[in-house]
């Protein structure tokens, strides 16, 4: 009661909750990656150290050099799938992240994959899907497995 009352402990832990599920009572989320697709600044902000971190961390912790690490990057799905879902998660959180991984990656020096381009130039011919559809989270299906091993071995890191 006295930390309800003086230190409004309640309303402050609903603040961060909130922060902390990107939810926002006046609107329903829209998720890009499988992640809120509002971009937040703070939020940007903290990924983008998390993922400076990582890429420091990563050398060596493989204990290897960097152009001994292939960086793999997701697509977006399942918006890559019509054009119109695809142009506007392409201003979503996961977008601007995937794309600072990408900047990051290359910029060390990693060997990169990036599967954007790869899934939506096979989707515009096959039209089939890369995820497991009788799961719901996304995940790769063989399809999208062998798309990434033939660019992994197309990009010559293997050689």
């Amino acid at each position: 009661m006295y930390l309800n009352a003086n230190l409004q402990v309640v309303p402050r832990l609903k603040t961060i909750w909130s922060r902390m599920t990107d939810n926002f009572p006046e609107q329903k989320p829209e998720y890009v990656g499988q992640t809120n697709a509002r971009v937040d600044p703070r939020r940007e902000a903290d990924s983008k150290r998390a993922v400076d971190a990582f890429f420091k961390m990563l050398e060596d912790a493989c204990g290897v050099s960097r152009k001994n690490i292939l960086i793999g990057i997701d697509g977006m799905r399942p918006h890559l799938y019509n054009p119109e879902d695809l142009g506007k998660a392409d201003g979503s959180y996961f977008s601007h992240m995937r794309k600072y991984v990408l900047f990051k990656a290359r910029m060390l020096g990693h060997p990169v994959v990036d599967m954007q381009p790869v899934f939506e130039q096979d989707y515009a011919v096959n039209k089939l899907f890369f995820e497991y559809m009788q799961y719901k989270d996304m995940h790769w299906n063989e399809r999208a497995h062998g798309l990434f091993a033939h660019k992994i071995i197309e990009s010559g890191f293997l050689d």
